[in-house]
């Protein structure tokens, strides 16, 4: 009988440790994706919008945050990564702006809500870099406005919550 239940025993740590081990090879590349990378959106060399991306592997969901001095836009949905490329489907699009009025020279800066959220309607697509890195992605228009986005890998903090 000790037999018996220490091979079942046995059986049940491979089988458990099997599972582990393929849902970690399961994750592939894209776990090297995971976590935070910070850029904006460049045009002409200049960052227009700043801010960073979040990958998370729950649920492979994603969050880009940018930001300048007078809007800011916050996108997330879901993300997939083929081959050398990152896919970000979007869910939703949130935005904040200043009051138009109070922004100088505001026709020159201001990029209009629809705008935007049309520039956000469609996939976006990231090219790795071949060291895993940074991402850089296609042209995208809004408005007046055309640039690409550009993350850089964070590097991981020391830094464990209580």
């Amino acid at each position: 009988m000790r037999v018996f239940l220490f091979v079942v025993g046995f059986l049940i740590i491979i089988l458990l440790g099997g599972t582990y081990m393929l849902a970690t090879m399961s994750a592939g590349a894209g776990s090297a994706l995971v976590g935070h990378w910070t850029g904006g959106l460049i045009d002409n060399g200049k960052a227009t919008f700043s801010g960073d991306l979040m990958l998370y592997s729950n649920h492979h969901k994603f969050v880009i945050n940018l930001n300048n001095k007078w809007q800011g836009i916050e996108v997330d949905g879901a993300w997939s990564l083929q081959a050398k490329q990152l896919f970000l489907t979007i869910d939703t699009v949130k935005l904040t702006n200043s009051a138009k009025e109070s922004i100088p020279n505001a026709s020159l800066v201001f990029i209009e809500g629809d705008d935007i959220r049309n520039a956000y309607g469609k996939k976006l697509i990231l090219n790795l870099s071949p060291d895993g890195q940074s991402l850089h992605g296609l042209p995208i228009g809004a408005g007046k406005f055309k640039g690409e986005h550009q993350f850089t890998k964070a590097p991981v903090s020391s830094y464990i919550r209580k």
